[in-house]
């Protein structure tokens, strides 16, 4: 195993300096080489004697190496350095307790950096579409890694840690809040931009519901802001007629839904894998209802309608 991972390691660094010479095609195969090696670094804690612990600092400098290229390389090359550097940190959190933490600060600075407060001189509506995609894909790939410390890591949950954590969900739903809204054009170059942007904005909220529901296995659902948890959950229960834009590239169409659990622009599909991890059961209780918003069918309302009138 360390030599696979001394191997993909090494294929990825040549591989990064030639990110020059086409940052597309190159881009991706980094992205792929650095998927491979983030796989592979996952599966380290499940085969503790086939690899050293130097072998997982060599992959997180690697990751350091890359964000501090990111700033001053072009922004294409940029871009491609932090998903690689930000796949490469989120794969390191399965490492064990005692790895992440012991660069626990340094991740929390990472994050910080990735996911700062805005402030109110941060105008978004002079800046153009590039620089904004390029500021959500820097905030994207931090949250995933953030989600995966999240999920590998309960003991290192503390208090403190939860409340920071949260701020940082809170400032990243600020900013993408204050997004000005993306008008419809006939140019498809335009068009396609502004549909990256639209998609890479919904990712976003989906990366901070996943944290947020990590959070709630913590039991500390109420240092969390309601704002926090409307915000994401509207990537998927609001309709946007930016949709409809983006499809026909005129004008706008009003999209309705009856409700979260039943929308007929297929808009709120995919919210109940997560909703199901919010369902909280009656303390003391062995019966645990599930939530109305994860019924599966009418038969399900039936039978909560017949155990009502038995209680």
């Amino acid at each position: 195993m360390e030599s696979t991972l001394l191997i993909l390691k090494t294929d990825l660094e040549q591989r990064m300096t030639t990110l020059s010479d086409g940052p597309a095609i190159q881009g991706r195969t980094a992205v792929g080489l650095a998927h491979g090696l983030g796989v592979v670094v996952q599966n380290c804690p499940f085969r503790p004697l086939y690899y050293s612990a130097s072998v997982l600092d060599e992959v997180w400098n690697l990751a350091l190496s890359q964000l501090q290229l990111s700033g001053k390389s072009d922004l294409r090359i940029s871009q491609v350095q932090i998903q690689v550097a930000w796949i490469l940190i989120g794969s390191l959190m399965s490492s064990g307790t005692h790895f992440v933490k012991s660069h626990l600060n340094r991740l929390l600075l990472l994050w910080q950096n990735a996911l700062p407060r805005p402030s109110s001189k941060d105008i978004m509506a002079g800046r153009p579409t590039v620089e904004i995609q390029y500021l959500l894909h820097l905030k994207e790939r931090a949250l995933a890694a953030l989600n995966l410390l999240l999920h590998y890591n309960e003991k290192l949950i503390t208090l403190d840690l939860s409340k920071r954590v949260m701020t940082m969900l809170a400032d990243t739903g600020v900013f993408v809040s204050r997004i000005p809204p993306l008008f419809g054009s006939d140019d498809p170059r335009i068009l396609s931009a502004q549909s990256q942007l639209n998609d890479t904005i919904h990712k976003v909220k989906a990366h901070i519901f996943r944290c947020y529901t990590s959070l709630s296995q913590f039991d500390r659902r109420n240092a969390a802001g309601s704002e926090i948890l409307l915000t994401a959950i509207s990537v998927f229960a609001e309709s946007d007629s930016s949709l409809s834009r983006f499809a026909t590239g005129k004008g706008t169409s009003n999209l309705s839904f009856g409700s979260l659990a039943s929308a007929e622009d297929n808009f709120s599909w995919g919210v109940s894998g997560y909703v199901k991890r919010l369902t909280i059961p009656k303390s003391g209780s062995v019966d645990e209802r599930r939530h109305w918003s994860i019924w599966n069918s009418d038969v399900d309302l039936l039978e909560d309608m017949v155990s009502a009138f038995g209680d």
